[in-house]
């Protein structure tokens, strides 16, 4: 496990479930890190938490999650507003995962919980701002 980026609590957390996708884990992440959301939530001084949850990957699903997490928080230009971590967990349950991410391991201060599989790509950059701007 792994975390990086500041240490304010987060009004979003967004898990990430992936299972062997060392191949999809990389474009997913990125097309997250696209994400206007993050822009907005800066300019209100707001943060978000991104978690990757790993589970029972035989791949190497979290070690290129963790690379993708040290390259946006060290160049992404609203860093500030978001800390990443990656959880290698053991068990291969999607489910387990899940229930781990809602009941355990997302910020208890966050307002909103996200979730999405580490083989999305999320093709329109307003696409979590327009979630977002839904809820409030």
């Amino acid at each position: 496990m792994t975390s990086t980026g500041p240490t304010t609590k987060p009004h979003i957390s967004i898990g990430i479930i992936a299972r062997n996708q060392e191949k999809a884990i990389g474009p997913a992440l990125r097309s997250l890190f696209q994400q206007s959301l993050l822009k907005e939530l800066s300019r209100s001084n707001l943060t978000c938490e991104i978690l990757c949850l790993a589970n029972g990957c035989a791949d190497r699903t979290p070690a290129i999650a963790e690379e993708e997490f040290a390259k946006e928080t060290s160049r992404h230009p609203f860093r500030h507003a978001f800390q990443c971590q990656t959880l290698d967990i053991n068990e291969r349950s999607k489910l387990s995962a899940w229930n781990l991410f809602v009941h355990k391991l997302s910020a208890r201060e966050s307002q909103f919980l996200f979730l999405m599989d580490g083989d999305i790509l999320i093709r329109h950059p307003q696409t979590l701002w327009n979630m977002y701007s839904t809820l409030v």
